[in-house]
């Protein structure tokens, strides 16, 4: 056009820099900016605000800002300002969002729905970054508040884009009544505001309530998007985590969450979105959870071009379902594809070498982990830590968990566990004095290490004092798993007068397979009948196989009486 000598007007332009928004080309954006200079047009309030939209969408936030001083007070209007609001909100900048915001209404330039959505929307991202901060959360939730009571004085608080934003950030508070307010109060819902509320639902922890918004929607004639299916698959995932499982067929699956998200699948595939990659990890991931890892598999090989997320996605779901060999053959396969590997890539497959025992693969990761300089990342360096325990190299273990700048009560414990599965009993209670001695506290995980290589040395008075120590000097309650491990090594001593009293003192319910099995093989070998019959008759009710350990039980001791 230039060759051909047209003149570029501020319509050219305006096209232009939308162009190198859309490619994020800010080197091609910076010389059509001073072609727009020279010929004087900078101070149009339009192309001052898609500069700032271009800037911003290529990452360039001191450029946006320069744009937005040289702007004369005449040319910052309400949407020179909300793109100068965007840029920081897109950039992950939200404190400055509500600085210029402030900046704003000072200067007495009248915010409109936009303004609003995007000053909520970043109260919101500070709660979640704030999360462990309660006197900042306070004063977010304050700030939202006064934000929302200005919307609704200025007649903006029932646009739908600000009402979606009002319940998430409701949401984020925790306030479910007040994020269906301001959902009821919208003029109009759009699937972005249904989405909202999908999202705050589910985050609460009242998935059934995130279903019935679903078939709401349905009803009032709104077709679900990627992102709303996305969304609304995590609450078949939240369900199924809670399901019992039931067997069928020879593998254990969850049937009304399977029969759920089936339902879901089918309307995805109706829409055609069975390809997109978020929605296709939501699926693999929720028949993981639901025990049908071949579902899952077909989800995964639909997929044209998975990317980390999906690679990830199905890892887990072997992993979930005790696939570590599985997992670890993905992974060579991540690797022939060139798949970029990320730290949660980098955990799942360390979990799968500890499933597996594979040493080999393990150390290869732990070069990949160095190679990549993850090997200052806490995260990943426990993970080595608990699969090279688990694959009985705490050599290995312990060099990393050396290396490791103040370890937390997760690092301690996985080097821990490491050494209890040795049954090296003098280095865990020598490193669970290092660990207090360093200010670490321990936590009832600690102990269960150390009650398990107690058990398995047969160190009954060690145990004893462990138990007391939890209690007496880290006020610790031991649960049912604790007093499990101390059961068992009563038993397997033949001290049943001491397990009549923990049994008594936690007053057991025998609903713990291992624990009744365990405790009536013990009376198999020491021929207790008396406490045998006692654990028989409660077992019973559970587990019919608790005959045949029984029948044993009598056997042995009808020997006892022949032999006397």
């Amino acid at each position: 056009m230039v060759e051909d000598g047209f003149e570029a007007d501020i319509q050219t332009f305006l096209v232009l820099f939308k162009a190198c928004a859309s490619m994020s080309h800010l080197e091609e954006g910076k010389k059509l900016h001073f072609d727009a200079r020279k010929k004087g047009i900078t101070s149009n309030a339009f192309i001052g605000s898609s500069l700032l939209r271009m800037y911003g969408k290529c990452g360039s936030i001191i450029d946006a800002e320069n744009v937005f001083r040289e702007l004369p007070n005449h040319g910052r209007d309400v949407v020179s300002w909300n793109a100068m609001l965007s840029v920081y909100a897109d950039q992950g900048r939200d404190r400055k969002v509500l600085k210029l915001y402030r900046q704003m209404r000072e200067t007495n330039v009248s915010p409109d729905h936009t303004t609003y959505a995007i000053t909520i929307h970043a109260c919101s991202s500070l709660l979640d970054r704030e999360s462990g901060d309660t006197i900042r959360k306070i004063g977010l939730l304050e700030i939202g508040k006064a934000i929302h009571s200005e919307a609704i004085r200025n007649k903006f608080a029932s646009h739908v884009m600000v009402s979606s934003a009002l319940a998430r950030f409701y949401g984020k508070c925790g306030s479910i009544m007040e994020a269906e307010h301001a959902f009821s109060c919208a003029l109009g819902h759009n699937v972005m505001s249904w989405t909202s509320m999908f999202s705050v639902y589910i985050e609460q922890g009242v998935t059934e309530r995130a279903l019935k918004l679903f078939l709401q929607m349905h009803k009032e004639g709104v077709s679900p998007d990627e992102q709303s299916f996305a969304v609304i698959l995590q609450a078949c995932v939240v369900i199924a985590e809670r399901e019992e499982e039931t067997f069928v067929e020879g593998q254990n699956v969850k049937v009304l969450s399977m029969e759920l998200g089936q339902a879901m699948h089918s309307d995805v595939k109706k829409k055609g979105f069975t390809s997109n990659i978020y929605i296709g990890s939501a699926l693999l991931n929720m028949y993981a959870k639901c025990g049908n890892l071949s579902k899952a598999e077909n989800v995964f090989n639909i997929l044209s071009h998975p990317d980390t997320v999906a690679w990830t996605a199905m890892l887990s779901a072997y992993l979930d379902q005790g696939q570590g060999d599985k997992a670890l053959k993905l992974y060579r396969r991540m690797q022939k594809h060139n798949v970029m590997i990320d730290e949660t890539t980098l955990a799942c497959v360390l979990q799968g070498c500890g499933e597996s025992g594979r040493l080999d693969i393990c150390q290869e990761v732990h070069f990949s982990v160095t190679s990549a300089s993850y090997d200052t990342s806490h995260f990943l360096c426990t993970c080595l830590v608990h699969a090279y325990g688990i694959s009985s190299s705490t050599l290995d273990a312990n060099d990393v968990f050396d290396k490791i700048h103040e370890p937390d009560v997760i690092s301690w414990n996985a080097c821990i566990s490491g050494y209890a599965r040795e049954g090296d009993c003098e280095t865990c209670l020598e490193m669970l004095q290092n660990m207090v001695m360093e200010g670490s506290l321990p936590n009832q995980v600690t102990f269960l290490s150390i009650l398990f290589v107690c058990s398995h040395g047969g160190m009954v008075d060690t145990a004893i004092v462990s138990i007391d120590a939890m209690r007496r000097d880290h006020a610790i309650l031991p649960d049912t798993k604790h007093y499990i491990i101390f059961m068992d090594l009563l038993a397997r001593i033949g001290d049943f007068t001491k397990v009549k009293v923990v049994m008594k003192k936690m007053q057991i319910h025998y609903d713990h397979q291992p624990l009744w099995s365990s405790l009536l093989g013990a009376c198999i070998k020491h021929s207790n009948l008396e406490l045998g019959t006692e654990i028989f008759n409660h077992a019973m009710q559970l587990q019919p196989q608790g005959y045949v350990l029984m029948s044993n039980i009598h056997a042995n001791s009808s020997l006892d009486i022949a032999w006397e």
